[in-house]
């Protein structure tokens, strides 16, 4: 690197990139020409604290990604399933299946912390996720669902569900 620089990975594609409410981004990038994936972590302006293979089942067809940071675990959907990746013993595991429900949305929203009542505090804990039912009538095919995400890879808890929306593709909360 140049003087000034920093050594981040190069010679990649950037698949998916977000700052979490931790102060850490992580990005997931893709070898140019061949089938492996990588996940880095870094608090923007410094070196990477963690940037490994990602040897998650599947991984090569993810569509959608999140990044839990209580616990911390790399979340990514294929189809209508939904897998968690722990990035200590690096390994996947299944969590959801929506059969063959797409999954359109997921993410752990990000709320303003100043203006957060306790409720937006759990929200912000708890997986979103949401599909489309390919069988039902659109424009109302739509599920949105949220998830606490327990430790020690246990299995999600739904929290909340709701029904009838069109094919979700993002998620905006109203704050007060």
């Amino acid at each position: 690197t140049e003087t000034g620089q920093l050594d981040y990975p190069s010679g990649r594609d950037l698949v998916w990139m977000e700052k979490t409410p931790s102060g850490y981004a992580y990005a997931i990038t893709k070898d140019i020409a061949g089938p492996n994936f990588y996940l880095t972590k870094f608090i923007p302006g410094s070196l990477p604290v963690y940037s490994k293979r990602i040897n998650g089942t599947a991984i090569g067809q993810a569509t959608k990604f999140a990044v839990g940071t209580i616990p911390e675990y790399l979340f990514y959907s294929v189809g209508g399933k939904v897998y968690e990746y722990d990035l200590y013993t690096e390994t996947s595991k299944l969590m959801l299946d929506k059969g063959a429900s797409p999954i359109s949305y997921l993410a752990f929203q990000q709320f303003s912390p100043n203006r957060s009542p306790g409720t937006y505090g759990h929200w912000q804990r708890w997986l979103t996720l949401g599909y489309t039912d390919p069988g039902a009538p659109e424009g109302s095919n739509g599920t949105l669902e949220q998830y606490s995400v327990p430790d020690a890879n246990e299995a999600l808890v739904l929290q909340k569900k709701w029904t009838g929306f069109g094919n979700i593709v993002s998620v905006s909360y109203r704050e007060r």
